[in-house]
Order: structure tokens, then sequence, then C-alpha cells
């Protein structure tokens, strides 16, 4: 089944994709769209079940509202709470959390960075293992956000 689209839904109104994706982002008044067009495209919305495309979102606004969070170990009780409660957080300020378990092996904390860079995050929550120091020096350097969870280096 396919996905539905902006201009999905602005062929069906007959109106322009820009159209459909001001109303969509709350801009429609702003732009002096009347109340019944902003309704109709809403209702269809609606209707026909779409969801934003959180990449082209992305690519276009320069944030994905994604947080790393790279913890020792999800099966820990510990870390499992914290990451739920960090869940929780995230998502009443808009934000999706993407887990990883580095399993206390710095290699392992590094693949995971790099991954979550690659996929764009906003920033991280990290529990570092020992012998990540120089993971976290490269992340302060590149001025990507990052906080450090259950440990930390004084140097940092």
């Amino acid at each position: 089944m396919k996905k539905t689209s902006l201009n999905d839904i602005a062929q069906q109104l007959g109106v322009s994709k820009t159209l459909v994706s001001l109303v969509l982002n709350g801009k429609g008044r702003e732009h002096r769209i009347s109340e019944d067009v902003c309704n109709k495209v809403l209702a269809l919305a609606e209707k026909l079940n779409y969801k934003p495309n959180q990449i082209a979102k992305g690519l276009r606004t320069g944030k994905t509202n994604t947080i790393g969070l790279i913890i020792a170990d999800i099966a820990n009780p510990f870390f499992g709470k914290l990451g739920r409660e960090i869940e929780k957080e995230a998502a009443i300020l808009g934000y999706r959390v993407v887990f990883c378990s580095s399993d206390e092996n710095p290699e392992n904390s590094a693949k995971q960075i790099e991954m979550l860079q690659q996929g764009q995050v906003d920033g991280f929550i990290i529990a570092p293992p020992a012998g990540s120091e120089d993971q976290i020096l490269s992340l302060k350097k590149s001025k990507t956000p990052f906080v450090l969870i259950d440990r930390h280096f004084p140097r940092y």
C-alpha cells in the first residue's frame, strides 16, 4: 500500500502541494488560506492517514528530532528504566529516541556513534564505556550536542 503524499491530498482537493504543506505545518492562517480550505485539507489528511515524511522534513530543516541513546546494556534494569524515562520526556518535546547498547565496549560505542551520526541524530545521550574518551572528545570538537550519563570523564 502506497503511503499518502502531499501531492495525493493536493490532487484530490484541486489545490497546490505548497498550500497543503502550509496547512499541515500550521501556517495556513499566516498565509491567508481560508479556514474552510484548511479544514478540508486537515480532514482529508486525516481520512487518508497522512503521515509526514520525517526524512524529507529533516533534509529541509536540518533537524531530525531524533536523539541517539547509547547505554551499556538495555537488558540491565537500571538502563532499561532510564531509557524508558528518557524516551517519555523526549516524546513530550517532540523527539524520538534511537537506543543502542555498547556492552561496555568502546569499539561498539564508536560504531554506534558513527551509525547514529550518519542517521543525522540531533544529539546524543551516552553512558560511555571505559576507553571511549577520544570518542567524546571528537563529539565535543564537532560541536555535536551530547550528555554523559552514569559516569563522566573529568576533562569533558
